[in-house]
């Protein structure tokens, strides 16, 4: 699954859907509904794929307990640590991004809203929580998440967003939750 994360629009689509139309007007109206409803759907799948990995991740922290440690022999353990390592990978560059204002797949600005950074607080918080610094169950990685990344971006988007933006008051109560507790 972790193949298609992050969701965007296919631009090969746009092309596809102004072929159905008859006139210029209908085409221009259509294609700002159809693309706006998709870029809402594939920003909700996002989410709550961003979620679903930090609920495994806490889950997988919670049942390696002392005497579980060892590492297993089997073999579909391990190639399921990696995919998870990977989808932590994937997340957390992902939520970099969207914390600095960017697309993924493009330099376009990309503000987030309010709404989308609620959403992100409990995986923000479990990948800034991930205390070895490593990915999933010590799994290691090509681009691993250092948990030191994720409050940098997460004190970037602090410092850059506007007194006036709404998403300044959850930002700065996260913040203050995070000085609270360390």
């Amino acid at each position: 699954m972790a193949t298609y994360f992050p969701v965007s629009n296919n631009k090969n689509l746009k092309v596809r859907v102004c072929r159905l139309s008859n006139t210029r007007v209908s085409t221009h109206n259509f294609l700002f509904l159809f693309f706006h409803q998709t870029e809402q759907a594939f920003e909700e799948y996002n989410l709550s794929f961003c979620t679903l990995v930090s609920l495994l991740v806490k889950a997988s922290e919670a049942s390696i307990t002392p005497s579980n440690k060892k590492c297993p022999k089997n073999n579909t353990s391990r190639k399921s640590k990696a995919t998870s390592s990977m989808q932590t990978d994937r997340v957390s560059e992902y939520i970099i991004h969207r914390l600095a204002g960017t697309s993924v797949f493009s330099s376009i600005a990309a503000p987030i809203t309010p709404a989308t950074y609620i959403t992100l607080l409990p995986s923000i918080w479990v990948l800034i929580n991930n205390a070895t610094g490593s990915s999933i169950n010590g799994t290691n990685s090509s681009k691993q998440h250092r948990p030191n990344e994720m409050l940098h971006a997460v004190l970037d988007h602090a410092l850059k967003v506007s007194s006036k933006s709404p998403c300044k008051r959850p930002t700065v109560e996260f913040l203050a939750r995070i000085f609270l507790v360390s």
